[in-house]
């Protein structure tokens, strides 16, 4: 008996995987969570800096106007920043589980929409947004 008792933490080290992985797994997750935001976030932000602007066109004046909007430009920052932190969280986790925590994203979108642009949000958007938030948290 005092034998398998002495063998057991060699044994459990061996089942146990390294500590890196896991840290890098995991902050790939949470990493994948704030580049959704961010990217939904800035796309928010740049239509509440519609709201001051011209309608969208190619022309010159329309596009100078746009890049110099400060909340437009704020939001155009936040949605690239998420796409970069987004390409850093695929290659810390596996797109089966980064995927499903990015839609999570969407939850976090309708919230800034509600609270940030005043939009009104139905029962059934509160149930999506409750729905996503509990599936994103697994």
């Amino acid at each position: 008996m005092a034998a398998i008792v002495a063998a057991m933490p060699d044994t459990l080290a061996a089942l146990s995987p390294p500590l890196a992985p896991v840290t890098s797994l995991t902050s790939g997750l949470v990493l994948a969570f704030v580049a959704s935001a961010s990217n939904n976030i800035g796309k928010a932000l740049q239509k509440s800096g519609t709201r001051d602007l011209p309608r969208m066109s190619l022309e010159r004046k329309v596009l100078v106007a746009y890049a110099r909007h400060p909340t437009w430009r704020l939001g155009f920052a936040a949605d690239v920043a998420g796409a970069v932190m987004m390409l850093f969280a695929l290659q810390a986790a596996p797109l089966s589980l980064v995927q499903p925590i990015a839609g999570s994203g969407m939850a976090v979108l309708a919230l800034f929409s509600h609270y940030y642009l005043h939009e009104e949000l139905r029962r059934i958007e509160w149930v999506g947004v409750l729905t996503a938030g509990l599936c994103g948290r697994g």
